[in-house]
């Protein structure tokens, strides 16, 4: 489970998540360009946390800094039989002038119909550079004691894409965890602790992301209505 977003505001940086199951592992990432055979390496941070009977696995994040602008990276996390390689584009150097391409997905879920989605945007004669999601992801609220493990699953699922390319992400009203039965009395618990890999360091503020690349200003917002 890889995931990667934009990891500053002009598009010199990535943050790379991902998740090891059973043992923290590395934290390490090696990257380099697509015409350097120097690789570099960048050390993150690894945290779980717990959720009614659902334990995380281990969840490392790590920043890859003063990246060039319109240039392939490969990169690479784990050790020895585990390591599994990557790679993803940086944006170009914002301008007034210069043209980037964004995909636009949100409730996406995870069915038979979230598959054919995913598809139809990896398929599409147009690639977007970077992923607009927003809102509503995984649907685990749908799932009895809003099943953590759909996060998991929902992780696995579109790693596919945002192994490769940075997706920019937003919550919506399937993200509250207002669960009573179980004590979750806390509707945004769900979203101020790292319930995915993929999640909270990539959002600014709960209910709002954002992202700035000097001449080009992204945002996407969500306004919610909680009723109890």
């Amino acid at each position: 489970m890889v995931h990667i977003t934009l990891g500053d505001l002009e598009g010199n940086a990535v943050i790379v998540s991902w998740i090891t199951p059973d043992e923290p592992g590395s934290n390490t990432v090696l990257y380099w360009a697509e015409n350097s055979k120097l690789k570099t390496s960048a050390n993150g941070i690894i945290l779980t946390y717990k959720n009614f009977k659902y334990t995380s696995g281990y969840i490392h994040r790590c920043t890859i800094k003063n990246l060039a602008f319109d240039t392939k990276y490969y990169y690479e996390v784990g050790i020895g039989n585990t390591m599994l390689q990557f790679w993803f584009v940086t944006p170009p150097r914002a301008g007034p002038n210069v043209p980037c391409t964004f995909g636009l997905i949100g409730d996406l879920g995870q069915t038979h119909d979230s598959d054919i989605t995913l598809t139809h945007y990896e398929l599409s004669a147009i690639k977007g550079q970077t992923l607009l999601y927003v809102g509503d992801l995984s649907y685990a609220d749908d799932y009895p004691f809003h099943d953590n493990v759909k996060w998991d699953t929902w992780g696995r699922f579109i790693g596919r894409s945002c192994a490769y390319q940075p997706w920019i992400w937003t919550v919506g009203n399937h993200k509250f965890d207002f669960v009573p039965d179980i004590g979750k009395l806390n509707p945004l618990n769900h979203i101020n602790t790292d319930t995915t890999c993929h999640l909270k360091h990539q959002l600014v503020h709960p209910h709002y992301g954002t992202q700035s690349r000097e001449l080009q200003h992204i945002s996407l917002s969500c306004h919610l209505t909680l009723h109890m």
